[in-house]
């Protein structure tokens, strides 16, 4: 029985969620009491300490790569973004960690660059998009997370109910609310009882991450 809802994706310091350091934005250390990922975001791409990023990255005692990945929609080179995220790929097929992604208008083109790695999981975190987006992914082995602006577009909240349950995860990202709210909220979305979720979600984290 899962004690707690998983978190999968958050910037906030607590127990029962993988948090997510960017190592551009964020001084602070690895977090001792939660599961840790560390990347460096597509919005920092060719930043002058990327190198030094990337040498812990490789080293650092981690549970997953993340979020990397690609964005359409901010200022920085797109050849830039895709060096730095192959550059991370290349860490997490070799350390054999999973990755956490950040995709933005880039759907198409991130899937054509993971195809060259072997990778032990694949989370699509913050989901917006569509049911046959949904499909591609799946096909391929990966997870999609959602969180509460996921749920503010109609086209995802179809996407989500196309989405097999093991393959799903909730995220709370960087939003005020807790996580437990989310949950609730999906489980009327999909019309699945509350503690199925949770305990459906929390067997995709331990087969995911091994534990």
């Amino acid at each position: 029985m899962a004690s707690s809802c998983v978190d999968i994706h958050t910037h906030k310091r607590k127990g029962g969620a993988i948090e997510m350091l960017s190592l551009m934005a964020d001084s602070e250390p690895l977090c001792e009491e939660a599961p840790c990922s560390l990347g460096i975001h597509p919005w920092h791409a060719g930043n002058r300490d990327v190198e030094a990023a990337l040498e812990r990255i490789a080293t650092d005692p981690v549970q997953a790569i993340g979020e990397i990945g690609l964005d359409s929609c901010c200022p920085v080179d797109r050849s830039l973004q895709e060096t730095l995220f192959r550059q991370q790929l290349v860490i997490a097929e070799r350390r054999r960690l999973p990755v956490v992604l950040h995709t933005v208008r880039a759907f198409d083109r991130t899937m054509h660059i993971l195809a060259d790695y072997v990778l032990p999981g694949v989370i699509f975190h913050g989901f917006i998009g569509s049911a046959q987006q949904i499909g591609q992914g799946v096909r391929a082995g990966y997870f999609f997370s959602f969180g509460f602006r996921s749920l503010q577009s109609p086209r995802t909240v179809e996407a989500l109910r196309a989405l097999p349950a093991d393959r799903l995860f909730l995220e709370t990202d960087d939003a005020p609310e807790p996580v437990d709210r989310l949950y609730r909220k999906v489980s009327e979305l999909l019309l699945c009882p509350e503690e199925q979720l949770r305990e459906t979600i929390y067997e995709n984290y331990l087969r995911l991450f091994g534990i």
